[in-house]
């Protein structure tokens, strides 16, 4: 065989090779946006009342996740203290009470296809595991639980127990690495 031919028939297998791989991952993308699509990750508002603005901070080093945000009022400092927290989503409280890992009191919602949010840090907890609560339930407060320095509220948006990146409605992603305002529209 001559050093054409082998030339051609690498080239031609690296072709193969690549069309193959580029196939799978547009099929594989596909999925995720068709998933995307059906409605598996659920439409999640901002856990705050009507007509108030929030920071969402994010960094590199959050601890456990950096996929979670601290959310504070403008103002910063403990001004936010004692604030009423929402369910970002109707769903089924599945834990209420003092979490390890330095959450202090928090509160998990389950709201189907194994997404969940995540509520840390708070001050009070207003619901019990097994309550079905809608997206104007107050479930808590902000605090500073968990050995905080500041009241703020953890967020973290979940699938499978594992903290995602964060989505409000059906297209304002939170920015990483940074802080970003956002203003809850619902719930007036």
């Amino acid at each position: 065989m001559s050093v054409t031919s082998v030339r051609r028939r690498a080239t031609a297998g690296i072709a193969v090779l690549a069309a193959t791989v580029a196939t799978a991952g547009a099929v594989s993308m596909a999925a995720a946006g068709a998933a995307e699509a059906a409605g598996t990750r659920p439409l999640l508002k901002v856990p705050f009342k009507c007509n108030q603005t929030w920071r969402g901070s994010t960094r590199s080093n959050h601890s456990p996740s950096d996929r979670a945000m601290d959310l504070n009022l403008p103002s910063g400092g403990d001004t936010d203290l004692g604030e009423p927290v929402k369910a970002s989503a109707p769903g089924k409280v599945v834990a209420a009470g003092v979490g390890g890992g330095g959450y202090g009191n928090r509160i998990i919602i389950g709201h189907g296809d194994n997404w969940s949010t995540l509520y840390a840090h708070l001050r009070s907890i207003n619901v019990k595991v097994g309550d079905h609560v809608e997206d104007t339930t107050t479930i808590g407060t902000v605090g500073k639980s968990g050995g905080q320095e500041y009241a703020h509220l953890h967020y973290e948006q979940r699938n499978f127990g594992e903290p995602k990146s964060i989505r409000f409605g059906s297209s304002t992603w939170a920015t990483y690495y940074d802080a970003e305002q956002y203003f809850t529209r619902t719930r007036c």
